[in-house]
């Protein structure tokens, strides 16, 4: 049973995935109590459903002081091609981002080179003007 609270609904998906990736258990129970946390169970609930990491196995509500909504998930049988398949899509966009930063790095890089380049033009351009006028 995990109650979900103040985090974000994705590391409750994370956390639902490590705890089926690890065949740790077949079936998880989600509980809410509150509105917030029943739209992030909710959230929560689409996700997994949506990729096809589990399904849906039982749905309790129920009113104690607040609002209560309890789901229990079982993983798929396809979980694994499910898993593999988007952690491979994990990998590629992590590529592609750090090939971005490479990129701009290297941008900010050449663009302080040239910078660099410019005062240097300038100032020798600067002396150069001076020792004319000195000469004159």
């Amino acid at each position: 049973m995990l109650k979900i609270g103040a985090r974000h609904p994705i590391a409750y998906l994370n956390l639902v995935k490590g705890l089926f990736a690890g065949n740790k258990h077949e079936v998880i129970e989600l509980h809410a109590f509150g509105d917030k946390s029943i739209v992030k169970l909710t959230v929560v609930m689409r996700l997994l459903v949506n990729y096809k990491y589990c399904e849906v196995v039982r749905i309790k509500t129920g009113t104690m002081p607040a609002p209560v909504l309890k789901v229990s998930f079982k993983k798929c049988a396809d979980f694994q091609t499910s898993f593999d398949a988007h952690q491979e899509i994990v990998k590629q966009r992590r590529e592609e981002r750090e090939r971005e930063k490479a990129a701009a790095a290297e941008a900010n890089k050449a663009e302080a080179t040239n910078a660099d380049a410019l005062a240097d033009s300038a100032e020798a351009k600067t002396e150069v003007t001076q020792e004319v006028v000195a000469e004159v």
